[in-house]
């Protein structure tokens, strides 16, 4: 992966999250191996009664998952 953008806003009161990942990966022309490039995009909108907890604090266990499940898409995938 060469970076990965977030962007967040509360909109409705749902949080929506807005993934931009551009990832570099082999490809092969022929008989030839070339780097090649990538984006992939990804949206989530959370629901304030996932991503808060009572007193309005934030829900850290709920953003480490959804971080995670977005990362998902960037991660590698060996294939022998």
């Amino acid at each position: 992966m060469d970076y990965v953008l977030c962007f967040l806003r509360i909109h409705d009161e749902q949080l929506e999250a807005h993934y931009r990942f551009k990832m570099s990966g082999l490809g092969r022309t022929g008989e030839k191996m070339t780097v090649t490039k990538k984006n992939r995009e990804l949206e989530q909108s959370i629901p304030p009664e996932k991503y808060l907890q009572p007193g309005g604090f934030p829900n850290r266990a709920c953003f480490r998952e959804n971080i995670d499940q977005a990362l998902n898409i960037a991660r590698p995938e060996v294939i022998f």
